[in-house]
């Protein structure tokens, strides 16, 4: 068997080469919703994606011989470490066959990068922060992700964790049908949603599509204010 290669991927056509390797991971799994790769394309690029107003990555492909057998990205999060107060690298956009020779290369290889880069630790899987796709799947593979939801095989955590990476943080989500929950509010919510009636102050309209910018602040500013005290919290920049 051929020995592994790592090599990074830096020009354009080796960041489309990086982010269509994805298909050859999923060509049989029904679950795994594709990105459009277009969006792909200008999210790795730095002349393109905001991230790298305060990030930087470096892209990489593992190679048996002349088969492409993996990716990953380690990166730079310059906003992360200074809102958390920490000095960490990061890996994410990991995929891999089922090798794990290759994945443990790889792993390697961002630590590495993470480690030349000053760091003291690195973390992941993440695509660039937990405001993008993030975190590992460990169950419930027999279901689509959601809209900004990671899914991978289940052997990723075997392998990520056999490289030395032991689990950070247990992240759940949940499923709710929206008339069911309607029809059975939580008798709390339901006390707090009649409190907000009675005070008058709240109303719903549609966004203002002419004030599309200004529109966009509220979001911004109403979201990093809602998320600022959850585990792994970026604050969103008006660029982003």
């Amino acid at each position: 068997m051929s020995e592994i290669r790592i090599q990074a991927m830096n020009s354009p056509s080796e960041r489309e080469a990086f982010i269509t390797f994805a298909w050859k991971v999923y060509k049989d799994n029904p679950y795994w919703v594709p990105p459009p790769i277009s969006e792909r394309k200008h999210f790795l690029d730095p002349e393109k994606n905001p991230f790298f107003a305060h990030g930087k990555a470096q892209y990489y492909m593992a190679w048996r011989g002349d088969e492409a057998v993996g990716t990953i990205a380690a990166f730079t999060n310059s906003a992360y470490n200074q809102f958390h107060e920490m000095n960490v690298g990061f890996f994410g956009f990991f995929e891999v066959l089922e090798d794990r020779e290759a994945a443990h290369a790889l792993l390697h290889a961002a630590e590495d990068w993470a480690r030349k880069a000053g760091h003291d630790a690195i973390m992941g899987p993440a695509q660039f922060s937990t405001n993008d796709e993030a975190f590992l799947l460990i169950d419930g593979y027999d279901d689509s992700p959601r809209a900004l939801m990671t899914y991978n095989p289940p052997y990723y955590q075997d392998f990520i964790e056999s490289a030395g990476f032991p689990k950070v943080m247990d992240v759940w989500a949940y499923s709710v049908g929206v008339s069911e929950f309607i029809q059975n509010m939580p008798e709390k919510l339901e006390r707090v949603v009649q409190k907000v009636r009675q005070k008058g102050n709240f109303h719903i309209r549609p966004v203002r599509m002419k004030e599309f910018d200004i529109e966009v602040g509220h979001i911004k500013r109403i979201y990093n204010k809602s998320w600022e005290r959850n585990w792994g919290f970026v604050p969103m920049t008006d660029a982003e």
